[in-house]
């Protein structure tokens, strides 16, 4: 994510980076850490089940090689 305005990059720090139209996000990915809803908002996650780990946190974390 970014550290300034704290929206994630595109496509890793969105869940559901194929969706069209890309928002809003039903989830967050796990290390960005909040759900992109606008090109300009974001929503905290209630819960995790609202989030998810994406496919380069898992290899980061070493879920998958």
């Amino acid at each position: 994510y970014d550290d300034t305005t704290l929206l994630p990059h595109y496509p890793v720090g969105f869940a559901e980076p194929e969706l069209r139209p890309l928002y809003p996000q039903q989830q967050a990915e796990i290390m960005a850490g909040r759900i992109p809803v606008s090109e300009t908002q974001l929503l905290m996650p209630a819960n995790l089940h609202e989030t998810m780990v994406g496919p380069e946190t898992a290899r980061e974390i070493n879920w998958v090689h």
